[in-house]
């Protein structure tokens, strides 16, 4: 099967051009692949943000994941219906690999990239 990667990204911002991205996202229901292309990702509804998902229960600034060069950080933004890892809805969370996340109707993996592979 062909690699289905989410080209629908914003332009990175000027603290973000020297980011080498080293996680991903997958859609649990269409299998694709969204890069995480800046050291402060933003999920949300609002075309600012750089993963955008048209769902009207997903806040316009939903959640973030902050690559902290340690870990990797899932946080909800105040969101209003919240941010679940296990059916469990948190304010700030590790992500380890192959976390599932949901926000709104929407499920997403993460995952480490595999550098050997690029």
């Amino acid at each position: 099967m062909e690699d289905k990667w989410n080209e629908s990204t914003n332009v990175l911002q000027p603290e973000d051009q020297n980011y080498i991205p080293r996680s991903f996202l997958i859609n649990s229901k269409t299998k694709e692949k969204v890069l995480i292309s800046a050291r402060k990702f933003i999920i949300g509804r609002s075309d600012d943000c750089d993963l955008t998902i048209d769902d009207d229960n997903i806040s316009r600034i939903h959640c973030s994941i902050n690559d902290s060069d340690a870990s990797f950080i899932l946080e909800d933004l105040d969101s209003t219906n919240g941010t679940f890892v296990d059916n469990v809805r948190i304010k700030k969370r590790i992500l380890k690999e192959g976390d599932m996340f949901s926000i709104g109707g929407y499920i997403y993996s993460f995952h480490f990239l595999d550098v050997a592979k690029r």
